[in-house]
Formats: structure tokens, sequence, C-alpha cells
């Protein structure tokens, strides 16, 4: 399980002598994007997309596929003809990355996986470094300027606890 210090950690497979037809495989590609997630406890929030690519050079051609998590990203890109995979799986949030390391080596097939795990953002702020009342009075500063927008219509499009930033009698001009 990754625990270290910082934003998250970034697994980067390299997998080499991997099976031909499931790095050609949209649906293996997908699965992994689309099943992955849930087993290292991640969020997703959009739908895996997968694409067949076909490379300048023939040789090149492949799948390349995305999926957005809440925590960052998963991304795969196959190069059937030289049997070989990129993976990144990066997340705000620690996982288990021996489990998905394996997971992604054993669809797979890869018989030479390169791992390694980056944790980045070790330097990463653990607090807002921005006053978050000060960003609320500027908004709806420009908001107000604007002198099209009237109070009730404002709660709905800002979140009423910014709203209590700004006294209700500064709100006219």
């Amino acid at each position: 399980m990754s625990l270290k210090k910082g934003f998250g950690p970034h697994l980067m497979l390299d997998l080499n002598s991997c099976d031909f037809n499931l790095l050609n495989s949209l649906d293996s590609c997908f699965t992994l994007l689309n099943n992955l997630p849930d087993q290292i406890g991640m969020t997703k929030i959009t739908q895996p997309y997968v694409f067949p690519y076909e490379g300048l050079v023939p040789e090149d051609a492949g799948i390349t596929g995305m999926v957005i998590i809440a925590e960052s990203h998963i991304s795969v890109h196959t190069f059937p003809f030289k049997k070989y995979a990129f993976i990144d799986v990066f997340s705000c949030k620690p996982f288990d990355t021996n489990y998905a390391a394996k997971f992604c080596v054993d669809l797979f097939k890869s018989k030479d996986p390169k791992i390694s795990v980056n944790y980045r953002g070790e330097t990463f702020p653990s607090k807002s470094v921005i006053n978050a009342d000060l960003i609320c009075q500027k908004a709806l500063s420009w908001l107000f300027s604007k002198n099209n927008f009237e109070p009730y219509i404002l709660t709905n499009i800002i979140n009423i606890k910014f709203l209590n930033c700004w006294k209700l009698s500064n709100w006219r001009k």
C-alpha cells in the first residue's frame, strides 16, 4: 500500500512481452480502465475512453485509452506489434500499487514488466495557500460590477456558504 508523504503515488508500468491479441483488443483496454478504479478504491468520473491508433509508422499502431478518476487518471497506450504497453495510474489518494501493478501485468500477460512508483508532490501544501474568503469577496465584487444579478439569482450560482462572506447590505449598490 502506498502511504508515503506527498500528493500521491504515480504508478508507471512498462509492460514488455505481452500478448498481442490482448494489446490489440479494445475490450481488454476498456476492461483495464473500467475495472481497475473500483479494484483500488478510486472513483470514476468519466466512462473509460479507448481509441485505436493507426500510427505514423505501421508498427506503432495500437490502442490508447484513459479514464478520469476523481483522484486523477489512469491511462494505457498499447503497441501490439512490439508486444508493449505503457500504463500510468496517478492518484492523490494512497492505493495498493502492488495490486494495481499485478492487475495490469496479469491482464496483458506481460512476461517482462518494468514497474516504478514515484511519489509526486512531496512539497505539495497540506492547506490552502489562498484565503477562500478573499476569493469569495473578489468573485462577488466582480459579479456585482456587472449590475445584472439579483441576490436571489446569486444563490443559484454560488454555493450558500460563500454567500455568507458578503453581507446582505453590500449586495446592492
